[in-house]
C-alpha cells in the first residue's frame, strides 16, 4: 500500500518534526538516530511515516510536540498502540532500540519511502519484535530487528 501524503499533512510534518526535535533537545532527549542521515532527515522520515500509517489506517496521528519524547506511541489503532517506524531504504528491516522494551508499543509498524510517500510494508507485535533472539548491530548500537518478510499484513 502506497501513500503520498497531502500538501496540508506535508506542512504538518515538517512543523511537528522541527518543533519535536526542538522539544527534545529543551527536555535533555537524547537523540537515538540510526544511521548517517541528518537528525532533520530522521525526524521528518519519521514524522511523515507516522502520518502516512494513520492515514492508510484511518486513525489519527498524535499530534504532541513536548509529551512525545522516549516511549510514546505514535498512534492507537484497532485498541492497541502503535509505534510506526520509518526508513528511506526499500529493503529495511523493522527496528526498535533496546530501550524500547521498557515501555513497549502493542504494534510496530514499518513505512519506507522518501518523505512525502511511503509504502506500508507490514506490521509485528511487541513480543515477536523485542525478542533477544532479534537484537543486532547494524553499524551504529544495539538494535532489535525483524526482516520485512516476517511483517504480517493486516
Amino acid at each position: 500500500m502506497i501513500i503520498t501524503l497531502t500538501a496540508a499533512e506535508i506542512r504538518l510534518s515538517i512543523f511537528l518534526a522541527k518543533a519535536r526535535y526542538q522539544a527534545a533537545r529543551v527536555a535533555g532527549v537524547t537523540d537515538a538516530k540510526r544511521g548517517d542521515q541528518s537528525s532533520e532527515e530522521t525526524d521528518l522520515t519519521g514524522i511523515g511515516a507516522e502520518m502516512a500509517f494513520c492515514r492508510a489506517f484511518n486513525v489519527y496521528p498524535d499530534l504532541t510536540i513536548g509529551g512525545a519524547m522516549r516511549g510514546s506511541h505514535d498512534a492507537i489503532w484497532a485498541g492497541r498502540t502503535v509505534d510506526v517506524k520509518g526508513s528511506t531504504l526499500g529493503h529495511a528491516r523493522l527496528l526498535a532500540v533496546p530501550w524500547k522494551t521498557k515501555t513497549p508499543s502493542d504494534i510496530y509498524a514499518l513505512m519506507t519511502g522518501d518523505f512525502p510517500t511511503y509504502t506500508f510494508r507490514g506490521m509485528a507485535t511487541a513480543t515477536e519484535l523485542l525478542d533477544a533472539s532479534r537484537l543486532t548491530d547494524l553499524g551504529h548500537g544495539p538494535v532489535y530487528a525483524m526482516p520485512q518478510s516476517e511483517l504480517a499484513l493486516p
